[in-house]
């Protein structure tokens, strides 16, 4: 995929890693959270 932008932001009191190629109209599609869990946003 080449080189990916990551965001650190703080979502409902949980760090985040949100991709940047994954944003969509300032939100991002997939969130990788610290647990390394996929999930949906």
């Amino acid at each position: 995929m080449g080189s990916s932008v990551f965001c650190l932001v703080y979502s409902n009191k949980s760090l985040v890693i949100k991709e940047a190629g994954g944003w969509v109209d300032g939100q991002c599609r997939i969130c990788l959270f610290m647990d390394m869990k996929l999930v949906k946003s």
